[in-house]
């Protein structure tokens, strides 16, 4: 169904595009659709969770990092923000860290 909304999207000329949800986001670059999955965390605030993706997205779209990496990046962005407080506050040294442990896969 999302995948659906998703395809919709790219048909109206978005080359990308991402959902962040709780369960993994959904994302499609270019016709390549992809999921990111992240560990399990003890959430402390998901405020500005999908502002630090969007984000962390565009910082890997400007390095020429691949879709599979710039997604992992923003999950690992993502991830990051809602295991502390203080919106957009993450240290790079805990995003990077937490990326590697960021799942892709292609349904």
């Amino acid at each position: 169904e999302v995948f659906g909304a998703i395809d919709e999207l790219r048909g109206q000329g978005a080359e990308a595009v991402v959902v962040s949800r709780a369960l993994g986001a959904l994302a499609s670059f270019k016709d390549v659709a992809m999921r990111a999955v992240s560990p399990r965390f003890h959430v402390v605030d998901t405020s500005g969770a999908g502002d630090s993706m969007t984000a962390a997205l565009a910082v890997g779209m400007v390095r020429g990092l691949s879709p599979e990496d710039s997604l992992r990046l923003a999950c690992a962005a993502g991830s990051a923000n809602v295991i502390r407080h203080g919106l957009a506050s993450s240290p790079a040294d805990l995003i990077s860290r937490l990326a590697p442990l960021i799942e892709i896969s292609r349904p």
